[in-house]
């Protein structure tokens, strides 16, 4: 037999395992060089062959027979909302729809973004989105991480500090709800479950007992983000968040006065935070006078905002509810998406009051105390907090 035969054949022993390619081997042993050759490829053109796996294809067409409610059900946004957002990121990011090269069909921008969707606003697996929407699992988890990174970059266009006039507005709207003045947000932390590995975990496991990262937001009344910070170990006290935050690190680097506006606005916070001249907590203490409980009490119906941002930001996108991923910066940047989402909807004035997710009671952390650095920061507070309690009426 011809010696370039011969080690064709030992190939394919050592290599294949199946029992075609041994039959076929065999049958080659005492073959001519012409049928031999034939044989040898013929089976490699089999290897090389691409597997077609059955995909159910025109889900993405038939969506658009859906009433809107139906729609947002499913994608957590109405119809409108979805062609405005989709319409932005094509603008936005061309890179959303590629061109036909040949091959394979490329997945639509359309289908990427119902993908996202699918997968923000449910615990559904990647393998089911795959299976609802006719593509492959490696494909779903690329559409899904290119339309996350996408809205991660531009956050900071739906995602803003207020501008001195809009503060104004603001601050007007927290008033009509129980008269509370000067403010410009409200601040609080909330937890997202989360997967780590073993050798990291203890550090995220919070005072609830289970692992996730913090999501530290400041709202509005209208429940819109003004201000995240998301990615500090569950295990970290609000706090010490707090002046790891950028917000922070913001009044830092411009001054109090820059961001609150010669200080006549300042934020509400539970009172795990330090009291300030640009945050406000309520008295601790026992034994208060009726005033200080009328400034509590108003206190705590203005502040209440935040938790309903929260509730409706994890009911609207399910996937906050528990992250099953072990990647660090891909759990923050999921948060991050389902915020920049989150007041896009609201901007397009597309509501879902009805899937508030009801988190844990909150358990109120102990103070840390006021740093050395931010004494005076806090006879500031004292004093604003005196007069506005002298206020309220």
């Amino acid at each position: 037999m011809d010696p370039l035969v011969l080690m064709a054949i030992k190939e394919i022993l050592f290599v294949e395992e199946d029992d075609d390619a041994m039959n076929i081997a065999s049958q080659m042993m005492g073959a001519s060089y012409a049928s031999g050759t034939a044989a040898i490829i013929g089976l490699m053109a089999n290897r090389n062959q691409r597997e077609t796996h059955f995909r159910p294809q025109g889900y993405c067409e038939m969506t658009e027979n859906y009433l809107d409610d139906d729609y947002q059900r499913l994608f957590r946004m109405k119809p409108d909302t979805f062609d405005v957002l989709l319409q932005y990121l094509r603008m936005k990011y061309p890179s959303i729809a590629m061109p036909y090269s040949g091959g394979l069909q490329p997945v639509s921008a359309k289908k990427k973004l119902q993908v996202a969707l699918m997968y923000l606003s449910s615990q559904m697996t990647l393998r089911r989105i795959g299976d609802i929407l006719g593509i492959a699992d490696s494909t779903v988890m690329v559409a899904k991480d290119e339309i996350v990174e996408m809205l991660c970059r531009s956050a900071k266009y739906f995602i803003r500090w207020p501008t001195e006039a809009v503060a104004q507005t603001i601050s007007n709207e927290f008033q009509e709800i129980a008269g509370f003045p000067g403010v410009i947000g409200v601040i609080d932390g909330s937890h997202i479950s989360a997967k780590f590995r073993k050798t990291i975990g203890n550090s995220y496991i919070n005072r609830k007992m289970f692992k996730s990262v913090v999501l530290q937001g400041v709202c509005t009344s209208k429940r819109f983000f003004t201000l995240i910070f998301v990615g500090a170990p569950g295990r970290v006290h609000d706090a010490r968040v707090f002046r790891l935050s950028s917000l922070k690190r913001a009044i830092n680097q411009k001054g109090r006065k820059a961001l609150f506006y010669q200080d006549r606005y300042h934020l509400l916070e539970d009172p795990a935070y330090a009291l300030t001249s640009y945050m406000i907590v309520r008295y601790k203490h026992r034994n208060l006078t009726v005033a200080q409980k009328r400034f509590n009490k108003r206190h705590s119906q203005t502040r209440v905002k935040i938790e309903n941002t929260f509730g409706l930001l994890k009911g609207r996108w399910a996937r906050l509810q528990h992250i099953n991923t072990y990647k660090h910066e891909k759990i923050s940047k999921t948060v991050t998406a389902a915020c920049v989402l989150h007041n896009f909807c609201l901007l397009q004035h597309d509501y879902i009051d009805h899937l508030v997710y009801n988190e844990p009671q909150q358990i109120i952390q102990d103070p840390l105390g006021v740093a050395p650095n931010e004494a005076v920061q806090y006879q500031l507070g004292l004093a604003k907090r005196l007069q506005i309690t002298a206020t309220l009426v």
